[in-house]
């Protein structure tokens, strides 16, 4: 990709040889567009070693806890990241960080992205039929618009749940689905459309059809173009329909691997309901640059959010429990399981992709995030790493006391038998430094913890 000489065109602009009609307002607006451009470019950094090794020590430990046998897992706050694996693939194997694993129904999430940059465009309007745009089809009442298949109040019946699917998928699995012959397998609705929530895959396979009459081309090639290249996602495709980027994670169906069986029926049948292959690191990025407003501008983002009370906006889930205002989406795929989450108010994206079709990755996600999110202390006492005992320094000390993020909350001069305290904090992790050394401790509400 070729990148802006910046100092060329300043030189440019400045040189009395340039005839703007306004040389203050072009100046202006350079500045504008290489802050843009810097603030859309910034380049990532590793979080502090520190707080790297606290996400690998809590990675590690929560593998078992989440029913998985391997974990591949991306964590960004600002310009902050880390991406790691734990576990397996194979019993012979480890789970790499550089693997792709299918993301299931986080690709809903990345699909409505792109019917809102049409909508943007003026190429759709939400509250347009389906019908108006792909024509009948079977079991889709005339009145199911573009606003219920997003928001999943269509109330239609679900295709992934037909036995012919299923036959399929099971004793043909290296087989392509194509779009007009999973249409023909919507079953009959559950409900009148607009009538109330309802899950369905059957809601985001009418949406590849809706995107595809938009655009005139496969959904692939839409979901590339708007949402995979500008974020440098490389190692992202659609299963079953593009080439391979990457290695792929080993998945496992319950404890029956799946190494030896061909995922093209599973991917290619999911389609935008859930058919992408990726890396935690590249969808980290991309839902990074969605929150972020870069795919579709901020208000089309906050348009697609769940309300309060709803569990579900255009394309989005409530993820509330991993804190106010967190929203994502969570995915599962025969012998895959992830969540893919954004907190607003501490600007952190967590991705977490399992193997196994039984497991919870929640479980992993809520210990990455609390290791990132936990940055104060309430009562912070020195304790010797050696001892369970509240011994003092013993020698006048200044103390360092670092958040998880490596920024110094304070330091404070500690005469001999002193201690270090900050009052009105929450609970969390912190790093405390002085002459002796560096060393990590939790804070659990009434005493510290050194960490092992």
């Amino acid at each position: 990709m070729r990148t802006l000489n910046h100092r060329c065109v300043v030189a440019d602009v400045v040189r009395p040889r340039c005839y703007y009609p306004n040389r203050h307002v072009m100046r202006t607006l350079l500045a504008l567009v290489l802050l843009v451009h810097q603030a859309l470019h910034a380049e990532l950094r590793e979080f502090p070693e520190q707080t790297q090794s606290l996400l690998r020590q809590r990675l590690e430990a929560s593998i078992a806890a989440s029913g998985t046998l391997g974990a591949s897992v991306a964590v960004r706050r600002d310009v902050l990241q880390w991406v790691s694996a734990a576990g397996s693939s194979t019993p012979n194997s480890p789970a790499l960080s550089t693997m792709a694993w299918g993301i299931g129904s986080i690709t809903k999430l990345l699909a409505a992205a792109c019917i809102m940059r049409a909508v943007e465009e003026g190429r759709l309007r939400l509250d347009e039929t389906v019908e108006s745009r792909i024509g009948v089809q079977q079991n889709v009442a005339g009145d199911v618009t573009i606003r219920d298949l997003l928001k999943h109040t269509s109330g239609l019946g679900d295709y992934s749940e037909s036995q012919q699917y299923r036959s399929t998928v099971a004793t043909r699995p290296d087989s392509i689905w194509p779009l007009a012959e999973l249409l023909r397998l919507i079953p009959p609705p559950k409900a009148a459309a607009g009538s109330g929530f309802e899950y369905t895959n059957t809601n985001y396979l009418l949406v590849t059809a809706v995107l595809e009459h938009v655009y005139n081309e496969p959904f692939a090639a839409i979901l590339r173009r708007i949402i995979l290249e500008p974020t440098r996602a490389e190692t992202s495709w659609m299963g079953g329909i593009e080439p391979e980027r990457a290695n792929v994670a080993t998945r496992w169906l319950g404890d029956r691997s799946g190494e030896n069986i061909p995922y093209v029926a599973v991917m290619s049948g999911a389609s935008a309901a859930g058919g992408m292959m990726s890396t935690a690191e590249d969808l980290a990025a991309i839902i990074d640059a969605i929150a972020r407003g870069t795919i579709v501008g901020q208000p089309t983002l906050d348009s697609m959010l769940p309300r309060s009370g709803e569990v579900y906006g255009l394309g989005i889930m409530n993820l509330e429990p991993f804190g106010e205002g967190t929203f994502g989406h969570t995915g599962s795929i025969r012998g895959y399981t992830s969540i893919a989450l954004h907190v607003p108010d501490v600007r952190v994206t967590i991705v977490v992709l399992c193997n196994r079709s039984t497991a919870d990755p929640r479980v992993i996600a809520r210990e990455l995030l609390a290791v990132v999110t936990s940055m104060t202390v309430s009562v912070l006492d020195h304790r010797s790493p050696q001892s369970a005992s509240d011994a003092p320094y013993q020698t006048d000390e200044v103390v360092r006391v670092l958040d998880v993020l490596g920024r110094e909350y304070q330091t404070r001069l500690l005469t001999c038998g002193g201690s270090l305290e900050a009052s009105g904090l929450c609970p969390g992790v912190y790093m405390l430094g002085s002459r002796s050394g560096w060393r990590t401790v939790w804070f659990d509400g009434s005493r510290v913890i050194p960490h092992p």
